[in-house]
């Protein structure tokens, strides 16, 4: 197939925005989640999955999360029909995380009733070196590898320009702040997997969620998890 005439629908905000990095990828985006809002220019395109909740305080939120994934399973509608009209060649979704989008089984149970069927892109990073690899991923299935490999080249250039300047405070001051990062404060929820690994890099020390070295020795951190106040004032943030 031409590659510019490959049709892909992203389904994740963060897949978007990698598929839109890469030269050449923006045009061959034909629909979107409607969380999508970067980058601004996509706003035209037609969304293809929207959420099921109302979005009123964050501790009502939660609420309606675990009530919506414990009666339904997801917190998301998908326009089937629309998927099926555009006729994607790709799809780029997540399984990472169930509350973040569609879930993959559904994707999959959509592309499956397609012809012909559109390849579904599973895109599911817990650290940086994991969302460098979608970078090539996505290029690769969407027929733009060479453009793949320039951005992830400028991507890892701006990784190494921080650590660059980290490197260069340390020569004057050893002290490295205390850092937490938190994904909901109704309840905490600590950001996990590349969040802590982010923070490490930026010269801090991750709090309530420790880096720990996986399968491929690369630096990540586990879920986000739930603490309480207590924990956080016991953590001592700077």
């Amino acid at each position: 197939m031409n590659t510019s005439s490959r049709r892909v629908i992203s389904l994740l905000p963060s897949a978007t925005e990698i598929l839109c990095g890469i030269p050449g990828g923006k045009r061959l985006l034909v629909a979107r989640s409607s969380e999508d809002t970067y980058p601004s220019d996509i706003s035209h395109l037609p969304t293809v999955i929207d959420p099921i909740m109302e979005f009123t305080s964050l501790a009502d939120i939660d609420k309606q999360v675990s009530q919506k994934m414990a009666d339904l399973g997801t917190l998301y509608v998908v326009d089937k029909q629309k998927i099926m009209d555009l006729c994607p060649d790709l799809i780029l979704t997540q399984d990472l995380c169930r509350v973040c989008s569609i879930d993959l089984m559904t994707v999959e149970r959509i592309a499956a009733e397609m012809h012909p069927r559109p390849v579904v892109l599973n895109l599911s990073p817990e650290c940086l070196e994991d969302m460098l690899s979608n970078v090539t991923e996505v290029a690769e299935a969407a027929g733009l590898h060479a453009n793949g490999v320039e951005y992830r080249r400028g991507l890892e250039k701006r990784i190494g320009r921080v650590k660059d300047t980290v490197a260069g405070c340390r020569q004057t001051t050893n002290a490295k702040p205390r850092v937490l990062t938190l994904d909901w404060v109704s309840p905490f929820i600590v950001g996990g997997h590349w969040m802590p690994q982010m923070v490490d890099l930026a010269g801090g020390v991750p709090l309530l969620n420790p880096l720990v070295v996986d399968e491929n020795g690369h630096m990540r951190g586990d879920k986000a998890i739930k603490v309480t106040e207590k924990d956080i004032v016991e953590a001592q943030p700077d």
